[in-house]
Formats: structure tokens, sequence, C-alpha cells
């Protein structure tokens, strides 16, 4: 639990340690580079322009990561606007680090959760603690921040993950990087070890895709309303629905660590549900939803019968206590 907010060194260094552990939980391994931020003792000083406090790097932890490394650079910043002590942080992966925290290789995708790093220009702290989320397996990685902070804005967060086969064992062809924001949205996918942002082995979505059905078990979508609309049968159970991933060279692959759900299936409480992927059962957090949500954008898009759009949310791959 932590506040969106640089209010104090208190809940700033609280926020970025959240971060931290969920990164640690993840099973990523924090590299020795020099010059990495000291959350113990960091202090905001709320400058009126987006400024970093600092940053730390983190490397994958599987088997693959010797033929095909994967390197991330987060970094931490503040802004004092509009008498708001507002957080962000910016997420990059690259193929290596020279040891003082400058990514080397390929710089495969890069990301500013933020707009000017500042979240957006109506993103306002607030002193009340959310929860944030955190999963992975040492070869992919969810990060989700305060989703339950529903004061007309998004959630900001990001995925990065390894290919995978319908076994859903990891393997070396590419890295699929999303991020979720108030002001943006995107995925990445690149080839592991050739593919380079823009270059002949990779692709860019505005959202992640996926067709829905117009019925499931005979019960019809409710489309009146697209950001309540459900697929639950009984009000409890509602279909997840995989999110297949491509780019050119690289084999389509449906990822393990984050699938879609309808909106109104996700509930307001971050609802948990277990799905069959990859020949395996996945337990899946859905990001929360209220109908005063301002969600649009944030993941997946969703065909519906012949035209229509629907905005729908992701859901993260998570470990129950």
């Amino acid at each position: 639990m932590s506040a969106p907010s640089n209010h104090t060194t208190t809940a700033a260094r609280k926020w970025m340690q959240g971060i931290h552990d969920g990164l640690l939980s993840a099973g990523l391994v924090q590299t020795g580079d020099t010059g990495q931020i000291n959350l113990a003792t960091v202090t905001p000083t709320n400058p009126g322009s987006p400024t970093a406090l600092g940053y730390e790097i983190w490397r994958f932890d599987d088997d693959v990561q010797a033929t095909a490394p994967v390197f991330i650079k987060i970094v931490y910043g503040e802004l004092y606007s509009s008498s708001q002590a507002k957080p962000w942080y910016s997420v990059a992966i690259a193929t290596g680090s020279d040891g003082a925290g400058n990514l080397t290789g390929p710089v495969k995708a890069s990301a500013k959760l933020s707009n000017s790093g500042s979240f957006s220009s109506n993103y306002k702290q607030t002193t009340t603690e959310y929860a944030s989320y955190s999963s992975g397996d040492g070869s992919s990685v969810n990060i989700i921040t305060w989703p339950a902070w529903q004061e007309s804005q998004q959630p900001a967060g990001f995925s990065i993950m390894r290919s995978c086969g319908t076994d859903g064992n990891y393997n070396a062809d590419a890295i699929a990087v999303m991020w979720y924001s108030p002001s943006d949205r995107g995925v990445y996918i690149v080839g592991a070890t050739t593919g380079v942002e823009g270059a002949s082995e990779s692709a860019e979505y505005g959202v992640l895709g996926m067709t829905l059905p117009t019925k499931v078990n005979g019960v019809a979508m409710n489309t009146s309303n697209l950001l309540t609309a459900t697929l639950s049968e009984d009000g409890t159970k509602a279909p997840v629905f995989p999110a297949p991933l491509a780019a050119p060279g690289v084999a389509p692959w449906v990822p393990n660590g984050i699938a879609v759900v309808m909106p109104g299936d996700a509930g307001a409480t971050s609802v948990i549900q277990v799905a069959t992927i990859n020949g395996a059962a996945r337990t899946l957090r859905a990001f929360p939803y209220t109908a005063t949500s301002t969600y649009p954008g944030l993941a997946a898009q969703a065909a519906v019968g012949v035209s229509t759009n629907i905005v729908c949310l992701p859901a993260i791959a998570w470990a129950v206590e």
C-alpha cells in the first residue's frame, strides 16, 4: 500500500519501494550497476519540471538470459504542479547495461508512464494509500500501480515478457512490452536477438487485439453501455480471453501472463479468476473497474459483431497467497 504522491519524503520513498519490491517478487534480479538510487535516503525536492529522482537496473533470471538477455531500466521521478506533488516512473528495456546505469545493445522499447513527466495534466496526487500489484516468474513481469484510485484517472503499469510455445514454456524468439498510463498505452513485440524497435522483426500495436463473441453460453453481451459490458453468465464467473501477439519473423503466441476481460466482468474489487492458458491453469487478477472509471484505451480493444469497438481491461497473472 502506498499513496501516489511525493508530498512527504516518507510517501515518496514508499511508492518507489513498492515498485522495487514488486520487481523483486516477480523473480527479477537487480544488477550491480553503479549510481543506482538509494531508496532509504532519496529525498524529493518537488521541482516545477519533470525531474528524475534516480534509477534501477534489473534483468530477467532464466535459462534464456545468457543467449537472449533482457535488461530493464526503471526511472523514478517527480514534478510539482498545480499544488500537487506528483510521482512518475518510466521503463525501458535493452540487451545489456554498461555497469554504470546505461542500457546497451538494441534498446527494444521504452515508455514514460506519464505525460511530460506528470502522468497527465489533470493527474492529482492523493495522500490516501492504495494497493499496487505485481507478478512474474523470472521470464516476465507485470506491474500495475494504484488501480483502485478512480478519481477520473487511469492506473499506470507495464508488462514485459518473453514469447512462449503452446506448452507455456518460454523461448528466445521475442520480447513483448506493454504499458498503460492515463495519457498513453501501447504494445511492442520485437525479436529477442535481432529485432529492434522499428526494425524488420518488430511490431507496434496501439492496444492488445482480440475478438469477442456476441454471446457466451447463449447470453448476449450488453452493448448499451460498452464500459459496463459483461459476458458473465451468472454474475460471478466470466470469460477470460487470450490476447495473441505476433511480429514479422516471429511465430505468433498467446502470452501466459496477461489476458483480457470485459469491463463489467472485472468488477470494482479487482476480481481473481482462473483460466486455462497454454495448457495450464493460470490465476489472473483483473484490473478493477467502477462505473465512474475513465479507462478508454487502457489496454485492449475488441471487435464485437461487425464493427463495434469496445475497450476492455487486462488481467495479469497472479499468485494467490
